[in-house]
């Protein structure tokens, strides 16, 4: 549990960083930093259920403040670097597409992409020695069949919902459980 629980700590630190460095008092920095540290679901996913979430989360808060701070390349590398760590990262990569769209530059959008393909071929290669060339895409196609489920033991709406492992093809109103999750994160 000790690597999520020290990414927990980080990513507090870099809460309180970015708070002061919005001139944040350090009362309220503080307090914001208090506020991710000690909210039951990071303190129950981490500390107690062991969960590397964290981690994820860490990588992805990284993420959005180089991009925040017009470091489009770092926060391209951080972002592979969070999907890589675990595919659930995909789902905050709009946030880059976005900023991308807003800077209208052609040299920002070959940046972004030279940075996470340069980040994904270091961290991807060394485990290619003994598989095949596209191992990766077939690691990743894998584990979204693992869990063909409307949700699988998380705490969310379809959860309260009563929809813990009912398949994702089910039709609740309208639309499957599929559909409507990728709905929910657009």
């Amino acid at each position: 549990k000790l690597p999520s629980i020290l990414a927990d700590l980080a990513t507090a630190c870099l809460v309180f960083v970015l708070a002061r460095k919005k001139q944040f008092s350090l009362t309220a920095a503080a307090a914001l930093s208090a506020f991710y540290l000690f909210n039951p679901a990071v303190l129950i996913n981490s500390s107690i259920w062991g969960q590397v979430d964290s981690c994820l989360a860490l990588i992805v808060a990284a993420s959005l403040i180089l991009l925040a701070e017009g470091k489009v390349g770092l926060a391209s590398a951080c972002f592979a670097l969070s999907i890589i760590m675990k595919p659930q990262g995909i789902i905050f990569l709009p946030v880059l597409f976005y900023e991308l769209l807003r800077l209208k530059s052609l040299e920002q959008w070959f940046k972004a992409v030279a940075a996470a393909l340069l980040t994904t071929l270091i961290l991807v290669l060394p485990f290619s020695i003994h598989e095949g060339p596209l191992w990766i895409f077939k690691l990743y196609a894998d584990t979204l069949s693992e869990y063909p489920y409307a949700s699988v033991n998380a705490f969310n709406f379809l959860s309260l919902m009563g929809a813990n492992y009912v398949s994702d093809g089910v039709k609740p109103f309208l639309f499957s459980y599929n559909t409507w999750g990728l709905i929910f994160i657009v």
